[in-house]
């Protein structure tokens, strides 16, 4: 869509909404002196990018810009919804509304972005089809940047308020759905009243009615209009439900889809998917300073994730087990001792991270890794419980840096995917990998406990690691006896469970 069709657009539907709509909306944002300098240097180094490289940027957005328009359409979610995102329980409605209608702001100030950058890219060329001098260039970018900015910034704020309200008012009416069954439209009647509310007013149907699906408030830009639920109420009749003409792009309900802005709005004309992935990387990611907060932050990793929660992600929590690092039901449910709940919260604020710090995600990532397997847990002896831990433990350490790299940091300890005390399972784990390196089966070795620890019933792991170890080191040596290369492999693991190192008998049976 060309530059000149959203105007067109926009002007009828941001301007022709509310009738002889002139007055002042109380819900303006206003910018501190700090952030009006932060706003205008962004858009200034934006159109300096766009004269430069005579055309759009990489990723096709400006994100210090995207992240301004973001920051005050997000100041008016929050104002409407009444509660913030940081504040609220992370198993509540309302964080799964407020971090969609996050999502969504971002989503939309991408967009809007990408539009603005495409008519700045366009004003490079005058009328004559030359490039235009850089002053005329200039000029032409002021007045692009006038309307993103000045004329219809602050309409979509007002909308961002309005529709985070309705949000929040939907919210309610599913919980409360069971015992007021009715909506009520509720227009405001005043000289500014638009003919589409003042048709609808005093509406009532029930909240499953599919008019709700269409007339659910917010209904244009500066819409005032709201919903009361009701648990009697004269039901309107069927012939006498309005059909009023709805702006196309607000035939939806914004608040059911969990969205602030409409799906249809003409910034979304055309949008490339490269916009979608440069937005991966300004999404704001909320500090992790307690354990609503850790729970929060994994619900979206598990979201971004999911093989590493095979049968969802439920809750982290603390592990009441004195004896227990860490545990998990391979349910979704993970729990950790206090002090490694701790360094893992502390961690996640950093991008290096402390030893005990590091050691204390190996734990978590440990109890990930249970949750991977297809299966999910199982009956198991004692015996078969080592041969499990053994290879989820292996696996857990040597994938540690990728499970650090998806959180966004640096893996600063090495050692620990060689040597980590701090568990139980160390020295067998240990014992394993030095066989699986004396044998120059690094590679080898690491799949075969990848498929043990994930694609493997935990109660089949113990025969399957001894027979199938066994094997790659008969294939790599035909000198090797079946029952010798078994022998070993047990070894290996069942001294280790009594911290006994096996080094020194591994050493002698590559000798024969």
């Amino acid at each position: 869509m060309k530059h000149e069709e959203i105007v067109t657009q926009l002007s009828s539907v941001y301007e022709d909404c509310c009738e002889g709509d002139t007055h002042v909306h109380t819900n303006q944002w206003k910018l501190s002196a700090t952030e009006e300098k932060g706003f205008t240097d962004a858009v200034a180094s934006m159109v300096e990018r766009v004269w430069k490289e005579k055309g759009l940027p990489e990723g096709d957005i400006d994100k210090p810009v995207v992240a301004e328009f973001a920051k005050r359409l997000w100041t008016g979610v929050e104002k409407g919804y009444g509660k913030k995102l940081t504040e609220v329980d992370f198993s509540s409605p309302d964080n799964e509304m407020l971090a969609a209608l996050q999502k969504n702001v971002w989503q939309f100030s991408a967009a809007k972005n990408y539009q603005q950058l495409r008519a700045l890219t366009d004003a490079l060329i005058g009328d004559d089809g030359k490039l235009r001098s850089y002053k005329d260039f200039k000029l032409e970018a002021f007045k692009i940047n006038d309307q993103y900015i000045n004329q219809w910034l602050q309409t979509e704020y007002d909308l961002a308020v309005s529709g985070s309200q309705m949000a929040a008012k939907w919210v309610n009416i599913t919980a409360q759905s069971d015992t007021l069954t009715l909506l009520e439209f509720d227009a405001v009647i005043d000289s500014r009243t638009s003919d589409l509310c003042r048709s609808l007013n005093k509406t009532i149907l029930p909240i499953n009615d599919p008019f709700w699906k269409t007339y659910y408030p917010p209904n244009h830009f500066k819409c005032r209009s709201t919903v009361w639920q009701r648990q009697k109420g004269k039901i309107t009749p069927a012939d006498k439900i309005p059909s009023a003409d709805i702006p196309p792009m607000f035939r939806v309900n914004l608040a059911q889809e969990q969205l602030v802005f409409p799906p249809k709005h003409p910034y979304y004309d055309k949008l490339p998917s490269s916009v979608e992935n440069s937005l991966k990387d300004v999404l704001p990611k909320d500090p992790v300073t307690n354990l609503n907060d850790l729970n929060k932050y994994f619900k979206t990793y598990a979201s971004e994730n999911p093989d590493d929660f095979k049968r969802g992600f439920h809750i982290i929590a603390e592990e009441r087990n004195a004896r227990n690092n860490g545990s998990t039901d391979s349910r979704g449910t993970i729990f950790l001792k206090k002090d490694r709940l701790n360094n893992v919260i502390e961690s996640l604020n950093r991008k290096n991270s402390t030893f005990e710090q590091e050691d204390s995600l190996s734990t978590l990532w440990h109890e990930i890794n249970h949750n991977k397997n297809i299966y999910g847990s199982a009956l198991m002896n004692k015996t078969q419980r080592f041969y499990m831990e053994c290879a989820n433990e292996f696996v857990s350490r040597k994938t540690l840096p990728d499970f650090i790299a998806k959180l966004g940091k640096e893996f600063s300890n090495p050692i620990l995917t060689e040597d980590r005390k701090s568990t139980g399972y160390n020295t067998m784990v240990k014992n394993i990998d030095y066989l699986f390196k004396k044998a120059g089966l690094e590679k080898e070795g690491l799949e075969l406990m990848k498929k043990l620890a994930y694609d493997t019933r935990y109660d089949k792991i113990h025969q399957d690691m001894i027979n199938e170890t066994s094997g790659l080191l008969v294939n790599l040596n035909k000198k090797i006896k079946p029952i010798q290369a078994r022998r070993i492999v047990r070894l290996c693991v069942e001294a280790g469970q009594k911290s006994i190192s096996t080094n020194e008998r591994v050493d002698m049976f590559f000798k024969g």
